[in-house]
This record gives structure tokens, C-alpha cells and sequence, in this order.
């Protein structure tokens, strides 16, 4: 049997840094509410109060996490990942002056911290990719 040997060089231990996430407050009830009443109808806009309203809450849960459990997370997130697809789909938000140009989600990189690199996105499906990761 050998005996360990005493080596000068020395192991290194290298761990990452994972930073916490942040969320930046994000009005969504107000930009579609407008877009709605102006290019459809009041009728139509009240008539979408209650989606609107669930959408709203949804990003609110999300910036404030009233419960913090795994699976409560993972609900709330996958409410807000269908909420956030139907959007796309029937309204179009970019910076054309036609559209719903109000609107811009951030994405704090957790890797780069410092300075913060941060994307701006006026499009909710590239939400997407983000909420997945947050599964």
C-alpha cells in the first residue's frame, strides 16, 4: 500500500455565486385597458375587467410571493406564463406607436450583477424562456 503522497500544489475549490432574483414592477392592467377602449371599445375593454384584473393580480403575486412554497410558486408561475401567452396572442405589444408600446419587462442577470446587465423586452412571449427558468 502507498503512502499518500505530499504534493506542494494545493486543490482549489471554486464555488459559484448565485444571486437572488429580482422583479421589477411591471403595469399591465392600465397599458391593455387603454389599448382596448381606444382601438376596440369601452364595452369591450369592461367586458375584459375581469381577465384583466386576474392578469394584474397574477404579476403582483409574482412581484410579492405572499406564499413562498415550491408548489405555490410553481402554480402561480404557470397562471402567469398562460396569462402572459394569451396576451401575445390576441394583442400586439412593440414599440410601433400603433401597438401597446407602454409595456417593457426587465431581466436581471444573475450572473453579471455588476454593473447590472439588464434586457429590456417588449414582447411577453420572450417572457417565456425567463418564467421557465424560474420553474
Amino acid at each position: 500500500m502507498a503512502a499518500p503522497s505530499t504534493s506542494s500544489s494545493s486543490t482549489t475549490n471554486i464555488m459559484l455565486a448565485i444571486f437572488e432574483k429580482k422583479t421589477t414592477s411591471v403595469d399591465l392592467y392600465h397599458p391593455l385597458y387603454n389599448y382596448i377602449s381606444f382601438n376596440y371599445s369601452e364595452c369591450e375593454a369592461q367586458n375584459l375587467e375581469d381577465n384583466l384584473q386576474t392578469l394584474k393580480q397574477y404579476r403582483s403575486d409574482l412581484e410579492r410571493q405572499p406564499d413562498p412554497t415550491p408548489t405555490s410558486c410553481r402554480d402561480l408561475l404557470q397562471n402567469y406564463f398562460k396569462a402572459l401567452y394569451l396576451v401575445k396572442t390576441r394583442f400586439l405589444i412593440s414599440l410601433d406607436k400603433d401597438h401597446i408600446n407602454t409595456i417593457t419587462f426587465t431581466w436581471n442577470d444573475a450572473f453579471h450583477p455588476y454593473p447590472p446587465t439588464v434586457t429590456n423586452s417588449r414582447n411577453p412571449i420572450r417572457r417565456k424562456p425567463q418564467i421557465t427558468l424560474s420553474l
